[in-house]
């Protein structure tokens, strides 16, 4: 691979990085991805997610290559599906900080669609 080639490949790796992880780049501990598989492998909504268009199964497939790539595993892992409660990908997003989740809810969306024991109330302290 050429150099023009590398750096195509990099910069898309940082959009892929940025899409999953957010703005700061930089995934949770894997301890804290771990506590959350746990609360995920323990939850009735950690499920089969429904079908997927081709350009969402592609976007997932990639930052899943990305996340082996960084070597992001924990323990459980295989048992982790889809959050009923949010449709998100559960290998992607016990890595997503916070801060980032954050974003994407308000605190009455996180307290109407997620059950009690999820990690993203706790963590939210709600």
């Amino acid at each position: 691979m050429n150099f023009i080639d590398q750096l195509k490949d990099y910069k898309r790796g940082i959009e892929i990085l940025y899409d999953w992880i957010g703005s700061g780049g930089v995934p949770v501990s894997k301890e804290v991805a771990q506590k959350r598989a746990n609360t995920c492998n323990s939850c009735d909504f950690n499920d089969k997610g429904n079908g997927l268009t081709d350009s969402i199964a592609d976007a997932i497939k990639e930052q899943l290559e990305l996340k082996n790539h960084l070597r992001l595993k924990i323990g459980g892992e295989r048992r982790l599906q889809t959050c009923q409660a949010c449709s998100c990908v559960l290998r992607l997003k016990i890595w997503v900080p916070i801060s980032t989740i954050n974003h994407s809810y308000s605190k009455e969306e996180l307290i109407e669609k997620f059950p009690a024991h999820c990690w993203q109330r706790k963590e939210q302290s709600i």
